[in-house]
């Protein structure tokens, strides 16, 4: 549910962005420079975490069927 939204608001941004004719220059701080550099990495640390806790469980249950059935 997190994932989707954050990629919903991913998407919309970048929609926005390019449906707009000529977005007005604005002064970037150092911060929200480094804020824009990170963002990919730290989207896709969260994603891989997240699909590892829903995954992992979710194999292991149908490893253990799967031997069970044996």
């Amino acid at each position: 549910m997190v994932f989707a939204l954050l990629l919903f608001n991913c998407r919309s941004y970048i929609f926005e962005y390019l449906m707009t004719s000529s977005p007005s220059p604005v002064a970037k701080s150092s911060w929200t420079k480094f804020v824009d550099t990170v963002q990919p990495f730290w989207i896709g640390g969260l994603s891989g975490v997240l699909a590892t806790c829903v995954i992992q469980p979710v194999d292991m249950i149908k490893v253990v069927i799967q031997l069970e059935s044996e």
